[in-house]
C-alpha cells in the first residue's frame, strides 16, 4: 500500500519511532517498533 505523507510527518513519524526503540527495554516490544 502506498500512502502519501508530507515531509514533516515523515520525519515526525521517524523520529518518534526512534525515540521508542530507544526506551523500550523489552526486546519483544522492541521488535514491534523495528516492524514499524
Amino acid at each position: 500500500m502506498l500512502i502519501e505523507i508530507s515531509n514533516g510527518e515523515l520525519v515526525d513519524k521517524v523520529s518518534i519511532l526512534e525515540i521508542k526503540n530507544k526506551k523500550i527495554a523489552q526486546k519483544e516490544k522492541r521488535k514491534n517498533v523495528e516492524k514499524e
